[in-house]
């Protein structure tokens, strides 16, 4: 027979040591498919900034002093926040933006992020960082994505955001107001986008990230 004090304990026991072996997991190194490794399997996930000037631009001391305090929390992995492949297709206003294809830039900006989300203390494994690339497509807004407020953005279809959302008539006068119609993407402006993501993982590579992470959640 077991007393009511002996079952608790070993519950107590048994939870101890899954939780020892959850915090031993995700500590542990992991060896990604690409042959490197992160430190831990803990990512900081990509989250929007907002510290660029309206009109989107390069990083500056505000993303490299944001993200050297997040590459001292030991983290296996530090994912940046959007980062725009089309200068004509902002989200918020205030993003980071691939310089424009065929024109030249200064990679200096880039690195000097790359070098930020590696730092760490002496004798640590620095993060890997990968720079999030993403074109928000039909998501763009009206005065602040990047265009004449008379251009439409580009899309996979000419769907309206809010388009047949069962919404409240105000909702829906600020989807129309903010949200313009896209113009549907013709095989031309696909292989531009393709062009666009491979200009901005070939500037990251250059730069010095680890690696690249497709936004694709919706746009």
């Amino acid at each position: 027979m077991v007393d009511g004090t002996t079952s608790r304990s070993q519950s107590h026991a048994e939870g101890n040591n899954q939780r020892d072996t959850n915090s031993a997991i995700i500590s542990s190194k992991i060896n990604l498919p690409c042959r490197i490794v992160a430190q831990n399997r803990l990512v900081k996930v990509a989250m929007y900034e907002h510290l660029s000037p309206l009109g989107g631009g390069v990083p500056n001391t505000y993303h490299l002093s944001l993200y050297s305090t997040w590459a001292r929390g030991k983290w296996g992995i530090i994912i940046t926040g959007n980062v725009q492949v089309s200068p004509s297709h902002l989200g918020l206003g205030a993003d980071l933006v691939i310089p424009p294809l065929g024109k030249p830039y200064d990679i200096e900006p880039w690195s000097r992020l790359a070098a930020a989300m590696h730092a760490c203390p002496s004798g640590e494994q620095p993060s890997l960082a990968l720079m999030q690339l993403c074109h928000v497509g039909r998501q763009s807004p009206r005065f602040i994505g990047g265009r004449q407020l008379w251009d439409p953005p580009l899309a996979p279809s000419s769907k309206r955001v809010g388009e047949n959302v069962p919404e409240s008539i105000l909702s829906r006068l600020l989807y129309w107001i903010l949200f313009q119609t896209p113009n549907e993407m013709e095989e031309k402006d696909i292989e531009h986008a393709i062009d666009q993501y491979r200009h901005g993982a070939a500037l990251a590579m250059n730069a010095g990230f680890d690696g690249v992470q497709l936004h694709g959640s919706h746009g």
